[in-house]
């Protein structure tokens, strides 16, 4: 067995404070790029249906994310 040694974090993630974002269900910026057939904004989600959430919408709710203290944005993959 080889011993790995102990990763070394940026100093700036200690202040860090994340805000996950699964982008596909956060904000739909541009409705008139939906993928046909897509589930009305505030349908319940469900295994099978897409909101159209995209970057945009995101972009357009960053003060927002600002506001709850978040500086840091984990997004999830993006399809």
């Amino acid at each position: 067995m080889t011993q790995i040694g102990q990763a070394t974090l940026p100093g700036w993630i200690t202040d860090a404070v994340c805000y996950q974002i699964f982008v596909e269900r956060y904000a739909n910026g541009r409705p008139a790029i939906d993928p046909e057939g897509a589930a009305p904004w505030g349908t319940a989600p469900s295994r099978g249906n897409f909101m159209g959430g995209d970057l945009r919408g995101i972009e357009q709710h960053l003060d927002h994310i600002t506001e709850l203290g978040a500086n840091l944005l984990y997004l999830t993959p993006i399809f």
